[in-house]
């Protein structure tokens, strides 16, 4: 039998499964283990492999379709007999009112209207090979989620995304630094172990992803003056005012902070669409992802307000204040998602808002910060006037 350790506070943007045969196994979940031979010894650095998701496979469905192996991986193929993880990254839908409404759709100005298949996943075993290539994954039991790819659509809704991850199968083990690539909108930001005997952690990084999941959203410098209102719960990136919202279950934002792991050099990626309905700016948190800050005083662009957190069984923190006119307009913390899912879904963390700060200016050299947290010389951060 298998149990899924949960750990739904792992550091910010993080998943983790362990399956370890032999324990009770979670509520529903079905008995899948791996028919292929189990190899003993020492695991490091990337263990999995993984494939983005093509189509919207249904329950019931004995395979699916996957695209090409995703580079920064372990380097192995699926082959008859492996254990396979199925995911839903990203899927829900969130209300895009420019009010307290936004998100859920009641007061909070953070959440969604539907998880939809955010979350869901199961084990099946491989009956078929799939190479680097990609391409049609038989496997059994039949599904028993349905998953969804749904692209970007403005004003509707933001992306949907599921990932297949090839899982390696070991007698006992012991882990060091075992880590996953980064989670790049399609694949990535996981690590899952079958482990059947015994599984020795040496040190406290001993599994160790965080910075690799969902991305906080970056900042620009921004010259001049914006438009629009203090009271702002989202705004286009084009407009010179705010702070970009995160990453998580509802879709991205414009611009991310593609890091390459937790208090790593930021690295700003535009993906050329704004990935949240009606604007991926100012404070509303979409889903699980915290809410840029949003600017006290757009006409100057210079009331600098905090970026929120993102959550996960918890709520995220809220932005600080802005300057001066001290407004309680900073970004809104992602919500929180437990009480009204059950135990069978996990999340990513979502990613941080970005905050603002005046001029691009920051202290790295006696503060530093978490990508998507907090500011960092501007590169974390919306910039006020010039």
């Amino acid at each position: 039998m298998m149990r899924d350790l949960r750990i739904p506070y792992w550091p910010f943007w993080a998943a983790l499964c362990l399956m370890l045969c032999g324990l009770a196994q979670p509520v529903r979940a079905a008995l899948v283990c791996s028919t292929a031979t189990p190899i003993t010894g020492a695991m490091s650095g990337v263990v999995n492999d993984y494939w983005a998701g093509s189509g919207s496979p249904t329950a019931g469905s004995g395979s699916v379709t996957l695209g090409a192996r995703r580079a920064g991986g372990a380097g192995a193929n699926i082959n008859p007999g492996d254990l396979v993880l199925l995911i839903q990254m990203q899927d829900a839908d969130l209300n895009s009112a420019n009010s307290s409404a936004y998100g859920a759709g009641g007061t909070s100005g953070a959440g969604s209207t539907a998880v939809n298949r955010s979350g869901a996943y199961e084990y099946v075993v491989a009956t078929s090979s799939v190479s680097a290539a990609g391409g049609t994954l038989s496997f059994t039991p039949a599904l028993t989620n349905s998953y969804r790819t749904r692209s970007y659509a403005a004003g509707s809704n933001g992306q949907s995304t599921w990932q297949a991850i090839r899982i390696p199968s070991y007698a006992s083990a012991s882990a060091s630094n075992v880590t996953a690539p980064v989670w790049n909108g399609s694949s990535g930001g996981v690590v899952a172990l079958d482990v059947v005997g015994n599984l020795t952690l040496n040190g406290t990084t001993a599994i160790n992803v965080a910075g690799l999941g969902f991305r906080g959203g970056a900042g620009r410098g921004l010259a001049g003056s914006g438009t629009g209102a203090n009271t702002d719960y989202r705004t286009l990136a084009t407009n010179n005012v705010n702070g970009s919202k995160g990453e998580g279950i509802a879709g991205r934002a414009r611009y991310l902070n593609n890091a390459t792991g937790y208090n790593t050099a930021p690295v700003l990626q535009d993906t050329a669409t704004e990935g949240y309905p009606n604007g991926s700016y100012a404070r509303g948190a979409p889903g699980n992802a915290g809410g840029g800050g949003t600017d006290g005083e757009t006409s100057s662009n210079q009331m600098n307000s905090g970026g929120g957190g993102g959550s996960n069984y918890g709520a995220g923190g809220r932005g600080g204040n802005t300057w001066n006119n001290n407004l309680a307009t900073g970004g809104i913390g992602g919500a929180p998602y437990n009480a009204a899912l059950d135990f069978n879904r996990i999340f990513m963390g979502g990613g941080g808002g970005a905050g603002t700060t005046n001029n691009s200016t920051g202290d790295t050299t006696t503060y530093s910060a978490p990508p998507g947290l907090a500011c960092s010389s501007g590169a974390l951060c919306s910039s006020g006037a010039a």
